[in-house]
C-alpha cells in the first residue's frame, strides 16, 4: 500500500493523542502516568502463525520487525514516536520530524538513522 508510511504515522500519533487523554483522566483519580514508546520501520516481513496446535499466534518476524522493536528502544521511557529511515523516505505527507542522527542500536553493527516525530505538532485525530 503506498500510504503505508502515513496511515502508520497516523496511528501512531492517534494513539498518543489518545493516550495523553487518558493520562490526565488518570491523574484527576490519583493514578500515574504512562508513556507510549513507538518504533516504525519499513520494509519486508515474513507473517506465519507460528505456536501448537493449542496455541497459534499470528506474528511477523524479520529485520523490519527487529528494528522496529529497537527504534521503541529509543522511544522510551518518554513516550515518543521514532520511524527508520525507510519510513522516513516512505512519507507522502509532510510530518514535523527531528533527525536524531546515526543511533546504534543492539542487533546491528552500524548506527541507524532514525526520526523523532515532534507528538505536539503532529494530528492526533483519524487514522
Amino acid at each position: 500500500q503506498e500510504d503505508h508510511a502515513d496511515l502508520g504515522v497516523a496511528v501512531a500519533c492517534a494513539m498518543h493523542h489518545r493516550q495523553r487523554a487518558l493520562n490526565e483522566q488518570w491523574a484527576e483519580v490519583g493514578l500515574a502516568p504512562f508513556g507510549l514508546g513507538i518504533g516504525i520501520s519499513t520494509g519486508d516481513v515474513v507473517a506465519a502463525l507460528l505456536g501448537s496446535e493449542e496455541r497459534l499466534e499470528y506474528t511477523l518476524v524479520g529485520d523490519t520487525v527487529n528494528l522496529a522493536q529497537r527504534l521503541q528502544d529509543l522511544a522510551r521511557p518518554e513516550g515518543r514516536i521514532v520511524l527508520s529511515e525507510a519510513t522516513y523516505r516512505a512519507l507522502r505527507k509532510p510530518v514535523e520530524c527531528a533527525a536524531l542522527g546515526p543511533q546504534l542500536v543492539k542487533g546491528r553493527e552500524a548506527p541507524v538513522e532514525a526520526y523523532l516525530i515532534d507528538t505536539n505538532e503532529a494530528k492526533g485525530g483519524d487514522a
